[in-house]
């Protein structure tokens, strides 16, 4: 199990950095 927490840790921040891009993105969809 403590294996499974740093595999997690990494997956859960590049899942939060695509999240950000694509409201980045619909962000400058939106204005422009």
């Amino acid at each position: 199990m403590t294996t499974l927490v740093p595999v997690s840790r990494k997956w859960y921040r590049s899942l939060f950095i695509t999240t950000l891009n694509i409201a980045t993105v619909a962000a400058w969809r939106i204005c422009i």
